[in-house]
């Protein structure tokens, strides 16, 4: 009678296939991962950048939970933002607030900036400028997205 020689296969370890393969799983799911959490972090930024981003959000949300109109006043000269909150007008003082520019309008570095607010939320792009020296902020709010994210930028010029 002959004996058929079998090779039989341990299943106590993994083999070189399956290594590689939980590897590539790994530096996937990290590669796409940590990327998302740097957005997350607000530890970094000054408080006027805060500020500023969470009034952008806060009048879009309103205005597009509620179907209301809504407004935001920025007056570069005092470096405040008005905006209404719970039928009382809000005022928060930004002290490095320096410009505010709108889609397809110039920036305006001086005076009192009324934004008007559709019921749907805000429609056009929107970025506030901040200034501390020569460094600067710039917080925009996306109305595609209804992201707002704050870069760093550097400003030339002197300032006012």
């Amino acid at each position: 009678m002959k004996e058929v020689l079998s090779a039989e296969r341990s299943d106590k370890a993994f083999t070189f296939l399956e290594t590689v393969m939980v590897v590539f799983l790994i530096s996937l799911f990290v590669a796409v991962a940590i990327p998302s959490f740097g957005r997350f972090s607000f530890g970094g930024l000054d408080p006027d950048s805060k500020v500023t981003a969470s009034v952008l959000r806060f009048v879009d949300d309103t205005s597009r939970i509620t179907l209301q109109e809504g407004s935001i006043a920025v007056d570069l000269d005092n470096k405040t933002i008005e905006y209404e909150r719970d039928g009382n007008i809000e005022k928060k003082s930004i002290d490095t607030l320096y410009s505010v520019k709108q889609m397809s309008s110039e920036e305006v570095r001086r005076g009192r900036v009324l934004i008007n607010i559709a019921p749907g939320g805000i429609t056009r792009s929107l970025t506030v400028g901040l200034r501390s020296g020569a460094d600067g902020r710039e917080v925009q709010f996306n109305p595609y997205s209804g992201r707002v994210t704050i870069d760093e930028v550097s400003i030339k010029g002197p300032e006012r």
